[in-house]
């Protein structure tokens, strides 16, 4: 069947729904629903949610018929809705998604205040101070190389004769090794 005479098809179905044979409308999604899923999948990764939008689409053009002008192309009418339907989505995402990261952000903001207020602060950095000169001195020298570096870490990884992954594994164990003790040191005092 070629693409005029699938026009006239749809516009005689669109005319037989908007006389009153709602089961007209059946021609069109079955024309159609394999473009307009493609188009939304294509935007919309979920797959239940490219479904449940290309429901959408379908329901709102067929509540909408009468707006559609008999002699066009309904296809690209039917892409038009599913692209708005599609925005519709995104924008209803994004809000929701902001809301969610607005949410974290005060949780974060209401934790990190109760936890860190000035005297845990106080109590946390002496405590950092004590746990730096209990470790080893080669230990307190990889620290100081680290943190006090004025280069990247590869160039600190040349610099020591050793690859990057070696060089950040081993400032992981360290700062492992001082948060344990900070941690132990915390609860000696809290308790």
């Amino acid at each position: 069947m070629d693409i005029q005479s699938q026009q006239v098809d749809i516009d005689e179905a669109v005319e037989r729904v908007r006389q009153g044979d709602e089961n007209a409308f059946s021609t069109i999604i079955q024309a159609y629903h394999v473009q307009v899923r493609a188009l939304i999948g294509a935007q919309i990764a979920d797959k239940h949610n490219a479904d449940d939008i290309a429901q959408q689409t379908f329901v709102f053009a067929f509540q909408k018929l009468d707006d559609y002008q008999i002699g066009t192309n309904f296809l690209a009418w039917l892409r038009a809705i599913a692209r708005n339907k599609v925005l519709t989505h995104i924008r209803k995402c994004s809000q929701s998604n902001k809301k969610l990261q607005s949410f974290r952000k005060q949780n974060i903001y209401t934790l990190s205040s109760e936890l860190f207020d000035q005297g845990m602060v106080e109590q946390r950095l002496e405590a950092l101070g004590d746990c730096i000169e209990n470790l080893p001195h080669e230990k307190q020298d990889f620290l100081q190389k680290v943190n006090g570096r004025n280069s990247t870490l590869a160039e600190l990884a040349d610099h020591l004769g050793r690859s990057s992954t070696a060089v950040r594994k081993q400032a992981s164990r360290v700062y492992n090794i001082l948060r344990d003790c900070i941690t132990k040191k915390l609860r000696m005092v809290n308790n």
